[in-house]
């Protein structure tokens, strides 16, 4: 249980910030700021596959409901969780993940940390930018809004985790 505290706290303080801050900015409508897949990220690497189906569905629907998108969130949250495991594979350390591994700069160094994040972020934001176009005359559209979200994204996301993550991480 112990485990859990600090995963609960960063899970609160990125959707509040989410819904509080970033949902308010006004960036043309091509920069949209999601942070809230960091969570998702940051997870323990030995979580349960169908518990973090489960956590990235429930949390996406949070984001729906104050967002008013119909499942877009809990959509893209969900798939995210799902191609998770094949990412972190690839990331991993040499010995692998033991129950002591957290996904952080420390651990999966600087550069593998951040191309995590970005292959996370990216696969979230095609995800959910695909789903709301939903047709082929959309497909290059929504391939730029989710490049240009994913940078303004990560921009906040360094952001913030500087100012605020590096204190509560867990």
């Amino acid at each position: 249980m112990n485990k859990t505290i600090p995963y609960i706290k960063v899970f609160a303080i990125v959707f509040l910030i989410q819904i509080f801050v970033l949902r308010n900015l006004d960036l043309g409508g091509w920069f949209i700021p999601y942070i809230y897949p960091y969570s998702l990220i940051i997870l323990h690497p030995a979580i349960n596959r169908n518990l973090g189906l489960i956590i990235g569905f429930i949390y996406g629907l949070l984001i729906d409901v104050f967002y008013n998108t119909s499942a877009l969130h809990a959509f893209a949250s969900t798939a995210s969780m799902f191609f998770r495991p094949f990412y972190l594979k690839y990331f991993s350390p040499r010995d692998g993940f033991d129950e002591f591994s957290k996904i952080n700069e420390g651990f999966l160094g600087t550069n593998n940390y951040w191309y995590y994040t970005l292959i996370m972020m990216f696969s979230h934001h095609f995800l959910l930018f695909g789903l709301e176009a939903f047709r082929w005359d959309y497909v290059l559209t929504g391939m730029l809004r989710s490049i240009t979200s994913l940078l303004c994204g990560v921009l906040f996301l360094y952001i913030f985790k500087k100012l605020i993550f590096n204190r509560i991480e867990p």
